[in-house]
């Protein structure tokens, strides 16, 4: 398994603290849209790499025994000109890159940074406090600013900050070299909790279906035409054969999936009319030599609490698999340890265990709950019996707006 990178540890962390139970989130943004490939000669490698997944991100989280207590961060997002700085959570413009001499006055003490030095403020509050990349490039190096106009030095690669930022665990005291009240939100971090009961996931029934019956169910929607071709690149049909006779056929392959050359797993794809078929695809999706197949039907139970329901199907998926011994996430494309904080398709990443899905969705008003039925190979079912409920921990919404207080 590769290693998370910057972005994804940064928002792992912001993941594992907002799913423990004596923490209340109080706000989190959406990042930014937009491409940052202005910003590319400007920013140190490992920034331009953060930011083009993660431009711009507010996190802000108190704990529930401390409600006046507040941590967190204010990354702010960089617009696609090369120079504007926007605050993601109210989207409004913020200080661009320029010229220390452009700065308001209030904010470098004379000879703290020379005038014609380029800043960039993308970090913290410009009314109060923040961190400073002066300069550009490789060359590029970091300082925290407070509102006395005082300059202080920070760790020498932005990589270092942002590692100082998890390792303190946002404490509103992070940037400094050290202090007494991150010291003690770090210990408290380090103590295991309760996780957030975010959801009950009811099981209502499940039923097993044969390989063969779910490939005679798959194919219906082909026509005649298409079976022929996906029959063909299996095997050789006999001239004339009928439907069934084809259907036969690609179960009899399907049987046998180690005897299927990848380029007939790719062209059998191709005849579905997939536009980027592969091998694993082919023996997902014709469930080639994968055992009985499980169809369920279940609802999912929103436990309100300051974080939204976000009702798309990654919600689900992160529900199912943070389950104890669940397989639901096996085969997911990014790192899978990442499949509880991060919104899938922000990574260009499209994952679904799901052979089939139906989520019977309210017309009117805000869902407390859904309700599913699915189709999955049997082994991703594992440990989910009929008529038993199970506590799910998973966040109920990951990468989205929380405006709190």
């Amino acid at each position: 398994m590769r290693e998370l990178t910057l972005a994804e540890k940064l928002l792992a962390r912001v993941g594992e603290i907002s799913r423990r139970s004596d923490v209340v989130v109080r706000n989190l943004s959406r990042s930014w849209g937009g491409p940052i490939g202005r910003w590319k000669d400007t920013l140190p490698a490992d920034m331009f790499a953060l930011y083009s997944r993660l431009n711009g991100l507010v996190f802000h989280y108190s704990f529930k025994d401390q409600p006046d207590s507040y941590h967190g961060f204010q990354l702010l997002a960089l617009d696609a000109d090369g120079k504007k700085v926007i605050d993601p959570r109210r989207a409004t413009l913020r200080i661009p890159r320029q010229a220390a001499k452009r700065y308001p006055d209030h904010f470098f003490q004379q000879g703290a940074v020379e005038p014609t030095e380029d800043v960039l403020f993308f970090m913290g509050s410009d009314d109060a406090w923040g961190v400073l990349m002066l300069g550009a490039g490789e060359g590029a190096r970091f300082v925290r600013w407070d509102n006395d106009g005082y300059t202080h030095a920070m760790p020498a690669t932005f990589t270092q900050v942002i590692e100082r930022l998890i390792d303190n665990g946002f404490a509103h005291t992070w940037a400094y070299d050290s202090h007494p009240e991150s010291a003690a939100v770090r210990e408290r971090l380090a103590k295991q909790v309760e996780l957030r009961h975010s959801f009950d996931i009811v099981v209502h029934s499940r039923a097993e279906l044969s390989e063969s019956a779910y490939r005679l169910r798959f194919l219906s929607p082909f026509d005649d035409a298409t079976v022929g071709k996906i029959a063909k690149a299996l095997g050789k049909p006999p001239k004339d054969a009928s439907r069934e006779a084809l259907v036969a056929l690609i179960d009899e392959a399907c049987s046998k999936p180690e005897a299927v050359s990848d380029k007939s797993a790719v062209a059998a794809m191709k005849a579905t009319g997939h536009r980027k078929p592969t091998r694993e695809l082919f023996v997902e999706r014709f469930a080639a030599g994968s055992g009985p197949l499980v169809e369920l039907e279940l609802t999912l139970r929103y436990k309100k609490s300051e974080i939204p329901f976000a009702t798309d199907p990654d919600t689900l998926v992160r529900a199912l698999d943070c389950l104890e011994g669940s397989r639901v996430g096996e085969g997911y494309p990014g790192v899978r340890s990442m499949l509880q904080y991060e919104y899938p398709p922000k990574s260009r990443i499209y994952f679904s265990p799901f052979l089939s899905y139906d989520c019977d969705y309210p017309k009117k008003g805000a869902p407390q709950e859904l309700r599913y039925k699915l189709l999955m190979h049997g082994w991703r079912a594992a440990g989910l019996e009929a008529d038993k409920t199970y506590p799910s921990t998973a966040l109920s919404a990951v990468e989205d707006e929380i405006n709190g207080t």
